[in-house]
């Protein structure tokens, strides 16, 4: 008898100890993208943006990304459902550099998303620090890659969604997006000169000249690159970008009050291309910015760059034929 008590006395706390392993899991990890968590999926209907199209969902962007062709990419962007768009996706073949870039093009549409969409940023900020486990049922190699399957399984996506999630939390997720989304450019030497006339009551006040960035933010904050006093006027409000492939870009980061383009309001996250002489203007103050893009030196810079390539060229042939 008293063996029999001692034997279940032990089962007993096993099986609260199991219960408190199990419990302790289910609060330090998310491992099911469904029910109040179906946020984290790609399916999810939340439009992202991605070289110069709005899409669906993170799913029917990434599958557009796979084709180079602009009317395979129109057509997954009239695709209502997903089963409407694996059917467009399996007539795809995988670009050469497919494996290699496929990671970098899924943050860039995680990044997207929770960038453009505020209560999703709040709903993956409050996960804080649990675990992101993209589960699956059936193991194949592509959900063995992107997630998991019975605990084994490279859980790609799930690193991607905590990375965006802590630079959320420690307020770098703004950066992450715009450097993961443009082609920023890198190389200082074809950032054009930018100048902002600041005109108030048809007076020139101030003349701010821009130029050795790529990026340029304006905003209310102290750290702002530009910044603007008018109560209308977000923390961050815009920001000007030297894409590679766009020039230069105004891009309204999600205020509240709007950012304008002679008169006329751009759209939220979406890159608007700039020339000389446009005039913008940011929430309800009434200072206008007219700006001045100046290439001459980019011009000049291409030119010796090119007569640099054409040596070294030259060199090449004479080595591979010196007769």
């Amino acid at each position: 008898f008293f063996f029999f008590k001692q034997k279940t006395a032990y089962e007993i706390s096993a099986c609260l100890v199991g219960s408190e392993m199990c419990i302790r899991d289910r609060l330090e990890r998310i491992d099911n993208f469904n029910g109040y968590f179906d946020f984290l999926n790609n399916d999810y209907p939340a439009h992202v943006y991605y070289e110069g199209l709005f899409f669906k969902t993170v799913s029917h962007a990434y599958q557009a990304a796979r084709s180079p062709h602009k009317h395979i990419r129109e057509k997954i962007v009239l695709a209502d459902t997903i089963d409407e768009l694996y059917d467009i996706a399996a007539k795809i073949e995988d670009p050469e550099d497919w494996m290699k870039i496929r990671v970098r093009v899924m943050e860039t549409l995680i990044r997207d998303k929770f960038r453009r969409h505020k209560d999703l940023r709040d709903k993956l900020r409050a996960t804080v620090d649990r675990e992101l486990i993209n589960t699956y049922a059936d193991a194949s190699v592509s959900n063995l890659f992107w997630g998991v399957v019975d605990n084994k399984g490279q859980n790609q996506l799930g690193r991607i969604l905590e990375q965006t999630r802590y630079d959320i939390l420690n307020g770098r997720d703004l950066q992450g997006w715009i450097f993961t989304s443009f082609s920023i450019q890198d190389d200082r030497q074809f950032l054009p000169k930018i100048t902002f006339e600041i005109i108030k009551d048809k007076q020139v006040i101030e003349t701010i000249n821009l130029q050795d960035k790529a990026v340029y933010y304006l905003g209310k904050l102290k750290s702002m690159d530009i910044i603007m006093a008018h109560q209308s006027i977000s923390r961050s409000h815009a920001a000007v970008i030297v894409d590679e492939k766009i020039g230069v870009c105004l891009l309204d980061l999600g205020s509240r009050a709007g950012s304008f383009v002679d008169n006329k309001r751009a759209q939220q996250f979406y890159p608007i291309e700039l020339r000389s002489n446009q005039v913008l203007s940011f929430g309800a103050s009434t200072r206008k910015y007219k700006i001045i893009i100046d290439y001459k030196q980019v011009e000049k810079n291409v030119e010796i760059r090119k007569k640099e390539l054409e040596k070294e060229m030259k060199k090449i042939e004479m080595l591979e034929d010196p007769n």
